[in-house]
């Protein structure tokens, strides 16, 4: 089981090109790692297998989730995701890792 966590910069901030370039990262980095995928033991991709961005990931959320987002019901969602993975994945862009 693999979790895939990613955090981009807010859209209307100076890297407004970061969540397209982290989504194009994301989808590059799922299909090296999916070469590695084995029919005997197949990955499951539990937080999907597509990148979202600031502007997609709430409304993604609340239609497949059938919960609105608030602060809680998505942190009690990704927790219960990490429960169940045996690794974790993680783009983290400048703006938020405190190393710009």
């Amino acid at each position: 089981n693999l979790a895939l966590s990613q955090v981009v910069s807010d859209p209307s901030g100076p890297r407004q090109n970061s969540q397209v370039s982290s989504a194009n990262l994301i989808e590059q980095i799922l299909q090296i790692i999916d070469t590695a995928n084995d029919l005997r033991c197949p990955f499951n991709y539990l937080t999907g297998t597509s990148a979202e961005s600031a502007d997609t990931f709430r409304e993604s959320f609340e239609r497949n989730r059938h919960l609105p987002f608030t602060p809680k019901n998505f942190r009690d969602y990704r927790l219960k995701l990490l429960d169940q993975a045996d690794a974790l994945i993680s783009d983290q862009d400048d703006a938020h890792s405190g190393t710009r």
